[in-house]
């Protein structure tokens, strides 16, 4: 390989590279910040902000737990479901919330499952079901009374 293509490449990988070093640079910068916000809170508002927050963690696992039994929950094929569903909607939770906490302009935001989604899911979930089970019941072998 030419020594030109060679310094064309290394200029191509540092540009390429550079943006996104940048942006995880500012995005160090920005939780450095919020965390020296904390810091520099008198002692009761940060007990009452650290407070806050973990009490809305275990309402929204609350919320992840009885959605998930809500739609997983309706027939006994799908109870060994509930556990993921839980762990499915624990993660998007703290996903969704990390996302909105560092992009909104808001500084008190509350991010977590809705229940109009999960009342359509829980819908799906039941109408599938019950597809399922006239599909399959003429399938199985019946017992005979004598």
């Amino acid at each position: 390989m030419e020594p030109e293509t060679r310094k064309l490449q290394a200029g191509l990988m540092y540009r390429r590279r550079r943006p996104v070093t940048m942006a995880l640079l500012s995005e160090v910068k920005v939780w450095r910040d919020a965390l020296r916000a904390l810091r520099g809170m008198s002692r009761q508002s940060a007990v009452a902000s650290v407070t806050s927050g973990l009490i809305c963690g275990l309402v929204m696992f609350v919320f992840c737990v009885v959605f998930s039994e809500m739609i997983f929950g309706q027939h006994e094929l799908l109870m060994r479901a509930v556990p993921l569903g839980v762990g499915t909607q624990t993660m998007t939770t703290m996903i969704g919330a990390l996302v909105f906490a560092r992009f909104s302009g808001c500084r008190a935001v509350i991010a977590g499952p809705d229940i109009n989604p999960m009342v359509f899911l829980a819908e799906a979930a039941k109408t599938i079901m019950t597809v399922l089970l006239t599909l399959t019941l003429p399938l199985t072998p019946t017992l005979t009374q004598s």
